[in-house]
C-alpha cells in the first residue's frame, strides 16, 4: 500500500514537472485587445474619480483662503446662461452689484476720483510700465489709503464686495462642478488651479497623488499591452 502512494506521488510529479515544461500558449491578440478594453475602461474610472477629488479638494482649500478662480473665460462656461437659469446664483450676481455700487460710491466722495478715473479709461490700454499708467496705479494707491484711514465705512464696504463676489463664484465654480459630474465628463483643472495650488492639494490629501501614481502605471501597462498587440499584428518586433 505505501509503495502504490508513493508511486503516485511519483506519477503526480512527474506529471507536475511535464506541465510546467510545456511551453505557455501565447495569449492571441484577441485576448490582449480584451485585456486592453477592461484596462482603458479601469483608467477611465481612476482618470474620472482622481478629477472629482481634486475638484472637491480645491474647493475645500478655495472656502479656506477665502479666494476662488473666476471661471470668465472658462471652456464652454456661459456665465450669462448660467446667471438666467439658476436663481440662487442670479440672486449672487444682484448681491455683488449692489455692493460694488456702494463701494464705489464711496470712491467718489475722494476729491481726486473723477480726475484719477477720467485719466484710468485712457492709460488702461497701455503698458503697465507707462510712466501714466504707473502714476494712475499710485494715486490710486493714495486714493485707498487716504480713504481707508479716514472714512469710516470704507473698509466694510471692501469686505462685503469682496465677500460678495466669493461667494458668488463660489457657488458657479460648484454649479460648473456639478454639471460636469451629470454629464460624466472630467472638468480640466490646470487652467484654473495653479501648480502651487496644485502641489498644496497633494500635500494635505495624500490620495490624491497615489491615485496619479496609479494612473501613470496603468498608462505604462497600456503602452506596453498596445505595443505587443501591434507587434503581434503586423509582425512588428
Amino acid at each position: 500500500m505505501k509503495r502504490w502512494v508513493l508511486s503516485i506521488a511519483a506519477i503526480a510529479l512527474c506529471w507536475g514537472a511535464a506541465e510546467a515544461a510545456k511551453p505557455k500558449k501565447r495569449p492571441t491578440v484577441e485576448d490582449m485587445e480584451h485585456r486592453l478594453a477592461m484596462l482603458d475602461a479601469e483608467r477611465e474610472r481612476l482618470s474620472m474619480e482622481l478629477n472629482r477629488r481634486e475638484w472637491e479638494c480645491y474647493a475645500i482649500l478655495a472656502e479656506r483662503e477665502g479666494r476662488v478662480a473666476r471661471l470668465t473665460d472658462y471652456p464652454g462656461v456661459n456665465l450669462v446662461a448660467i446667471r438666467d437659469s439658476v436663481p440662487e446664483i442670479g440672486a449672487l450676481y444682484e448681491r455683488h452689484d449692489a455692493s460694488y455700487k456702494a463701494w464705489q460710491e464711496i470712491l467718489r466722495t475722494a476729491p481726486e476720483y473723477e480726475k484719477l478715473h477720467e485719466e484710468y479709461h485712457y492709460v488702461k490700454n497701455l503698458p503697465k510700465n507707462n510712466p501714466r499708467a504707473v502714476e494712475n496705479k499710485a494715486g490710486y494707491d493714495r486714493m485707498y489709503d487716504s480713504l481707508r484711514t479716514h472714512n469710516p465705512a470704507y473698509r466694510p464696504a471692501v469686505e462685503a464686495r469682496d465677500k460678495a463676489l466669493f461667494d458668488r463664484d463660489m457657488a458657479v465654480l460648484r454649479h460648473v462642478m456639478e454639471w460636469y459630474r451629470q454629464q460624466g465628463r472630467e472638468m480640466p483643472v490646470l487652467s484654473v488651479v495653479s501648480t502651487a495650488q496644485m502641489n498644496a492639494i497633494r500635500d494635505e490629501w495624500p490620495e490624491i497623488r497615489r491615485m496619479e501614481s496609479e494612473l501613470r502605471a496603468l498608462e505604462s501597462v497600456r503602452y506596453t499591452l498596445f505595443r505587443q498587440i501591434r507587434n503581434a499584428r503586423y509582425g512588428v518586433e
